[in-house]
């Protein structure tokens, strides 16, 4: 059985363990106070029989020995009215109706039917009363108003249990909240950690191979070199020297890329403007793209002023901009000749943050988390390495890098590097 799977069981148990443990207290908190009620109700019912009786027997001086008691409050007989016309208590207005008794006008006319009756509980000055009624003959009735402090324990009962059982619901979704977040960081955890293995064993191939070409490719672009210098600048040989050419630069490129990425990045900190790298990369970006045959997307810098400097590695810096700016360039080749870019910097107060919008195809929202994936590509002459770079020196410098949908239509990467390393600059 897998770890995942017992994770889950020991939350399932966990939670029924919390709804079985409010079940019992449901049942003993009901039954308690199901027992309690009859219970008091029928001691009610015999005190209120045992005063008629004495009542019947001594008149009104027999209900002084029920009077002793010290829970009984109150003695009291209705007429047929519902009028009072005898009270215990001096202060009771007699030949007038008691609008408190409106509640248990269902137990006043069983006893006027000849079955005695208790009432409901009820409060009045912070203690708890119940009143029970005896039958006296001609629709006559006797009430016993008494004192029932146990049904304020009661009360304090019910206070708690419906306070655990708030707190055992909250306790259960927090504990399934808490499996659903931790289960999601392990499940992140387990895939950085096969992509850091997976990268691993990719980095060492790929400088191992990296090396093995490099050599090759330095002679090759030697030797295409010499031989331009012979060759008149117009004959067609020269032309595919400098097609080959090109692609010898491309190929170099992408050896420099597989050593970037199969080591740690070695920065070296300086402080510069973060608006001169933009228009460093643009400058440079421009530049390339005059020598293509197809269409020149137009690039256009929104920079704010308040960017300011931030201390960095200018060249990798320049290097992740470079790579993020030439992908929109052929992402927008595709619409040439109206490809557009439009290219950002936006300052704060810990930050400086880069953003490049694209006019082109954009991302699908499946693909963006793998993107920044060594060697995944769509495009027919990429290497996919191009934004595994730019990830690991954002990486390197404690940013990062998004990508989303541009208000061009196309894709919008936002890189975000710490304004201030000084630390590191100190170094």
């Amino acid at each position: 059985m897998s770890m995942n799977s017992l994770n889950r069981r020991s939350i399932a148990i966990a939670i029924l363990l919390i709804f079985f443990i409010d079940a019992f207290a449901s049942a003993l908190y009901i039954g308690s106070k199901i027992a309690l009620e009859d219970g008091l109700r029928t001691s009610m019912v015999n005190t209120a029989k045992s005063a008629a009786k004495l009542f019947d027997i001594a008149g009104v001086s027999g209900t002084e020995a029920i009077m002793q008691s010290d829970s009984v409050k109150e003695i009291f007989i209705l007429d047929s009215d519902d009028d009072i016309i005898f009270s215990t208590d001096h202060g009771a207005l007699l030949h007038q109706p008691r609008r408190i008794l409106r509640v248990d006008e269902n137990e006043i006319e069983s006893a006027r039917n000849g079955v005695a009756a208790a009432g409901v509980p009820y409060k009045a000055e912070s203690e708890y009363y119940l009143r029970g009624f005896a039958p006296l003959g001609s629709g006559v009735v006797l009430g016993v108003s008494a004192a029932t402090p146990s049904f304020a324990a009661l009360d304090m009962l019910s206070r708690i249990f419906w306070s655990w059982i708030f707190l055992s619901v909250l306790l259960a979704v927090l504990i399934v909240l808490f499996y659903r977040r931790a289960v999601k960081e392990v499940e992140v955890e387990r895939i950085r950690a096969e992509r850091g293995e997976r990268f691993e064993a990719l980095s060492r191939m790929a400088a191992s191979v990296a090396h093995e070409i490099r050599n090759p490719l330095n002679i090759i672009s030697a030797t295409l070199e010499l031989r331009d210098r012979e060759l008149n600048k117009s004959c067609d040989e020269s032309n595919m020297i400098i097609d080959l050419r090109e692609e010898v630069d491309r190929l170099e490129r992408v050896v420099q890329d597989f050593l970037d990425l199969s080591k740690n990045l070695n920065l070296r900190y300086s402080k510069f403007e973060a608006n001169e790298v933009v228009e460093l990369t643009v400058y440079r970006e421009e530049l390339r793209l005059k020598t293509k045959p197809e269409g020149i997307p137009a690039i256009r810098c929104i920079l704010d002023k308040d960017a300011g400097a931030l201390v960095a590695d200018k060249d990798r810096v320049v290097q992740m901009l470079t790579n993020i700016l030439r992908n929109a360039s052929e992402a927008c080749s595709d619409k040439a000749p109206c490809g557009e870019i439009e290219f950002k910097t936006e300052g704060r107060q810990n930050e400086v943050i880069f953003i490049i919008d694209d006019s082109g195809e954009g991302i699908l929202e499946i693909d963006r988390e793998a993107i920044f994936e060594p060697f995944l590509t769509k495009k027919r002459r990429g290497s996919g390495l191009g934004l595994a770079v730019v990830k690991s020196i954002a990486d390197a410098h404690g940013g990062s890098v998004e990508v989303g949908n541009s208000h061009l239509g196309g894709a919008r990467f936002t890189i975000r590097i710490p304004r201030n390393n000084s630390l590191e600059f100190d170094k």
